[in-house]
């Protein structure tokens, strides 16, 4: 986890060893938070864990598997930061359970108790566990969204792993190499006058033996466990709800990976969240476009702005709360007002989404919106609403956290930082592309040459690209550019576009200014 570096130091291995975190109590990460904060999380979780293990809540013949007696895989603090004084770093009193440092350096929890027979332990034991689960529930949310908070990239380093806490375990934290998996879905009712991606109105009957084919390529692959998925087109949510669930079950994921499926506001029904959140599913992000009925006509988009509304409330009745809301600017015909609105309507939504992202409009070969000049975006026109869409999001807690993507702290998109930061991912379905160490490969472009490839034991590869070190670590900065914590001062000629750039901690983080000039800025990049 570079973003943290000199602050935080951790290591980390499988179930049954002992963990260690070093920390420096007095660093700070980027964004102000005390990077002591996670050290404080981990050992209030080892705590519970401890006093299950060590019979404090009655439970003496719990073996913990086989963890043997080494399974309170403990964070083991910087002796520097163990203070001893009359409360804890967690705020607790000394009248409450509380670590203390035994002669191998653990951490072992410290409690006074009144009860005084083992018949009165076990008569508690049923009452302390439940609050035990709830407890467990509450730290593990709590430490995932208090990691994401710290780490300026949103809690994932796609180069270097992820800490995740494992639910089976107490307090235990797994080192998972982040891996991400795209499903490509290429079916749409109606193809969008912009939309360049391959999307097809016209092979719904294809739509099974497809769900088939992806099924197969998946299980003829030795793949990493998933830490993302994502599920886009084309429009997922055009398939049955059980029949695209089908392709996740086959995915091995972790327990707390990000699972998320793009959906037609049109197409979204309650027993379709319903089924996404009973197999996985965690987060959606729908279509929007636009909240103005003319836009949406400019943009050759057919949804229901009402469907918007009533797509957010099936999420959250499914309780899916996470939840991603796309929005285009610079359609012919979009006024300022017309934008203000539709970013206004957005923040209106209830529940609010917790993520927001805004795409300037472009032009791409072979679209329909291609073929009429008229229908042309301005460039002064997409940056005053570039302005307006970030002003209003910060406003309501949604900082921007990539030029395009803007969230609540710990709700952005971890599988597309994976993109952002040179992770690696597999692509399933046709056109869809992978990317593992420096090696990019795409799969056959028509859903019907892929069926057929996977049915006859062919390769779905169409073609492939190995970066040399000089390019991957370009395309590193270039990326790291466009997110919030930049790149370092050196990657840059500051002086030169000091107007661009706020310069914070050796790094240098393009402005609002910046982030409308990313393109031109990006050629200026030192490798």
């Amino acid at each position: 986890m570079a973003a943290l570096g000199q602050a935080l130091h951790y290591s980390v291995s499988r179930a049954g060893t002992k963990l260690g975190v070093e920390v420096d109590s007095d660093a700070k990460a980027p964004n102000g938070n005390s990077c002591a904060d996670v050290e404080t999380l981990c050992k209030e979780i080892a705590c519970i864990r401890n006093m299950r293990k060590s019979n404090i809540c009655g439970d003496a013949e719990n073996n913990y598997g086989d963890h043997g007696s080494d399974a309170g895989t403990f964070f083991q603090g910087n002796p520097e930061s163990q203070r001893d004084q009359s409360h804890d770093e967690s705020g607790r009193s000394q009248s409450q359970p509380r670590l203390t440092v035994n002669s191998v350096g653990h951490d072992f929890p410290r409690a006074e108790t009144s009860v005084s027979t083992r018949q009165q332990r076990q008569a508690d034991t049923g009452k302390r566990h439940a609050e035990d689960a709830l407890r467990k529930s509450s730290y593990i949310t709590r430490f995932n969204r208090l990691l994401a908070t710290i780490v300026p990239s949103g809690g994932h380093s796609a180069t270097e792993g992820t800490m995740v806490v494992d639910v089976d375990g107490w307090g235990r934290i797994a080192w998972v190499s982040p891996f991400g998996f795209y499903v490509h879905i290429p079916f749409c009712a109606k193809r969008c006058d912009y939309c360049a991606f391959a999307t097809w109105t016209d092979r719904d009957h294809l739509i099974e033996r497809y769900v088939a084919a992806c099924r197969k390529d998946l299980a003829g692959a030795d793949l990493p466990v998933a830490t993302s998925v994502f599920f886009g087109g084309g429009t997922p949510s055009i398939i049955a709800g059980e029949l695209l669930m089908s392709i996740l079950g086959d995915i091995a994921r972790t327990d707390d990976a990000e699972v998320t499926v793009e959906c037609n506001p049109d197409t979204v029904t309650q027993s379709l969240f319903d089924t996404y959140a009973n197999a996985g599913v965690n987060r959606v992000s729908l279509g929007v476009q636009s909240m103005v009925p003319h836009v949406l006509k400019s943009l050759g988009r057919s949804h229901d702005v009402d469907n918007v509304k009533h797509a957010l409330a099936c999420a959250a009745n499914a309780g899916i709360d996470r939840v991603n809301v796309d929005v285009i600017y610079g359609a012919v015909g979009e006024t300022i007002d017309d934008w203000r609105r539709t970013v206004e309507e957005v923040l209106a939504l209830t529940p609010l989404p917790k993520h927001v992202s805004a795409y300037a409009l472009t032009v791409e070969p072979g679209t329909p919106l291609s073929l009429d000049k008229s229908r042309f975006p301005d460039d002064d026109d997409q940056a005053e609403k570039y302005e307006i869409v970030d002003t209003l999001l910060n406003d309501v807690g949604l900082p921007n956290y990539e030029i395009s993507n803007w969230s609540a702290p710990g709700e952005e998109c971890r599988h597309n930082i994976l993109y952002w930061e040179q992770g690696n991912y597999r692509g399933i379905g046709c056109a869809a592309h992978s990317h593992v160490d420096g090696r990019r490969w795409w799969n056959l472009r028509t859903p019907e040459r892929y069926i057929a490839a996977v049915e006859s034991g062919a390769t779905v590869e169409a073609a492939d690209e190995v970066l040399d070190a000089a390019t991957r670590k370009f395309e590193m900065l270039e990326l790291a550019m466009r997110m919030r914590y930049g790149v370092p001062e050196s990657a840059l000629p500051v002086e030169d576009l000091h107007e661009f750039l706020d310069v914070r901690n050796g790094r240098a983080i393009l402005n609002r200014r910046g982030r409308l000039m990313a393109g031109e800025i990006a050629t200026r990049l030192r490798v």
